[in-house]
């Protein structure tokens, strides 16, 4: 695992996701927020990403005039763009700016891939909206990410986060890292974690089973805190002996018998 997380700055206001995973790989019983301090309502934790995946829901664009202009001030250098630009993803998803996005930034003569990549490198590091990193992480798609090797360590640590999966893969296909980010988050269960107002569950990709946990398990699965305490052991052991959380991803299924139908068929039985 790469070690990316460096020096910060101390900020009195809501700490950065930045500044909390600093924290969390410093500290094992560190809790992060970011999960809880998302303020766009409606899917969470990569529910709205895995309807897209499956085919549920289509991505509908939005209007970014306000984006569009907070971006304009970054390349202008002015000090609160990319404040602006956090605001913004406070109440929009990143997959439904990019096309008003592509639109403004591509007509414009300003347009460089160096500042976009800059751009990107300072939401990755100061953004508190889980949807700004999400936009940063994309934003990796409209230059030449193997020349950025800090910026490709952000992002595949991102990719570790139930959040940032999706993004993470999205923009590291093109490259030499993407099988051995594919490998690493393997490492983890094959689950989708949703919340409701009636509970904490998870989707299991390989039963097809939505299973219902306990808010400790449900916080751990996800991320949000390290410290794998004997009652969640036990909890996770359980589930396991159950079938559920395996790691390996179904490919293919099929019938026992399969591979021995055509003895079958030859010899009429």
């Amino acid at each position: 695992m790469f070690k990316i997380f460096k020096k910060l700055k101390k900020n009195t206001e809501l700490p950065s996701i930045y500044y909390e995973l600093k924290a969390a790989e410093n500290a094992e019983d560190y809790k992060l927020k970011f999960p809880n301090n998302n303020d766009y309502k409606g899917y969470d934790y990569g529910e709205y990403e895995y309807k897209i995946l499956t085919g549920n829901i289509k991505v509908e664009q939005k209007n970014t005039t306000e984006l569009n202009l907070a971006l304009d001030d970054y390349y202008l250098k002015k000090e609160d763009s990319l404040k602006k630009i956090d605001e913004f993803f406070k109440n929009h998803r990143a997959l439904e700016t990019m096309d008003g996005f592509q639109y403004h930034v591509f007509r414009e003569d300003y347009f460089d891939e160096n500042r976009l990549s800059g751009l990107a490198t300072n939401l990755l590091r100061q953004a508190r909206q889980v949807e700004t990193v999400k936009f940063a992480i994309l934003l990796s798609r409209y230059f030449d990410l193997s020349q950025k090797e800090a910026l490709i360590e952000l992002i595949y640590e991102y990719g570790t986060f139930p959040d940032f999966t999706y993004y993470s893969l999205l923009v590291l296909k093109p490259t030499d890292l993407y099988f051995a980010a594919m490998e690493y988050y393997k490492e983890k269960p094959f689950i989708h974690l949703f919340q409701t107002p009636l509970g904490n569950y998870f989707y299991d990709v390989n039963t097809n089973e939505i299973v219902k946990i306990d808010l400790k398990t449900y916080e751990y699965l996800n991320g949000e805190v390290n410290n794998e305490t004997d009652e969640i052991r036990k909890k996770l052991y359980d589930l396991e002996m159950n079938g559920y959380l395996k790691k390996s991803h179904v490919e293919i299924t099929k019938h026992p018998l399969t591979d021995i139908l055509p003895f079958y068929a030859t010899n009429k039985i």
